[in-house]
């Protein structure tokens, strides 16, 4: 269907059972950074500000 550079902690369990598989592996994409974009409020609703930090936690 495509080849795409997605994380590999979120398919590696479909690449050990087979429903994936590994193509051009001597490409490295290197880091791919990550973006989160949110209107700019005075107050930001609590759920957004969590999700950023979770994210920024996560994705360090």
């Amino acid at each position: 269907m495509g080849i795409a550079p997605p994380p590999h902690r979120l398919i590696a369990a479909d690449i050990e059972m087979k429903r994936l598989e590994r193509v051009l592996p001597q490409v490295n994409c290197g880091e791919i950074p990550v973006v989160v974009l949110y209107p700019h409020h005075r107050l930001l609703e609590p759920r957004v500000r969590h999700f950023i930090d979770l994210m920024v936690e996560e994705l360090r």
